[in-house]
């Protein structure tokens, strides 16, 4: 394929509004240009007991990439308001999620922490952008590799936490063996 696009959507209040790659086995893109994937507006303005969700999501038991251009993950917006009352979850991620993967990239590598606002104690919002292997991960990028955290402010009240997460992050369960030639730039929000 020339490039691959993945946009969550926009989701109110207990809706789900996600693009979703997944294979129970193996997933493999090879493409001549760009991937991106991008979390899209999650929104929980009232009481629901069902997650607002609005991810961008590549998974596969193996994933195997072949990029022609660049790799691009970045969250989105999760915002949970003060009438949306306690225990409310907003989740707007990007991510590639494997037990086994290999990802070869012959342009740049960039993922980026969207922004997350949990504005009443007991509610979690995450707006993260990341790359998660079980196993090793061994990426080999023939460009730069940047992560960078994005926005998260969460407003707890008295007897309630709130939890706020618009992380960058690679992560695996086992080594992981950064084959880069370009720079590597890791910078928090």
């Amino acid at each position: 394929i020339n490039a691959l696009t993945m946009n969550g959507g926009n989701a109110a209040t207990g809706q789900s509004a996600d693009a979703i790659l997944r294979a129970d086995g193996n997933l493999s893109i090879n493409t001549a240009g760009n991937i991106s994937a991008s979390g899209g507006t999650a929104t929980a303005s009232a009481p629901s007991a069902t997650l607002t969700t609005a991810d961008a999501i590549l998974r596969g038991s193996t994933v195997n990439l072949v990029v022609g251009g660049d790799l691009d993950l970045t969250g989105g917006t999760t915002n949970i308001t003060s009438t949306a009352g306690p225990l409310q979850s907003a989740t707007a991620v990007a991510s590639l999620q494997a037990t086994t993967m290999t990802i070869n990239v012959a342009g740049n590598v960039g993922v980026t922490g969207g922004k997350a606002t949990a504005a009443t104690g007991g509610n979690t919002a995450n707006s993260s952008a990341g790359i998660s292997s079980v196993v090793t991960l061994t990426p080999v990028i023939q460009g730069d590799l940047t992560l960078t955290g994005g926005t998260a402010v969460a407003e707890s009240v008295a007897g309630n936490l709130a939890k706020a997460e618009a992380t960058a992050e690679i992560h695996t369960g086992g080594d992981l063996n950064l084959r880069i030639t370009g720079d590597v730039n890791v910078q928090g929000g």
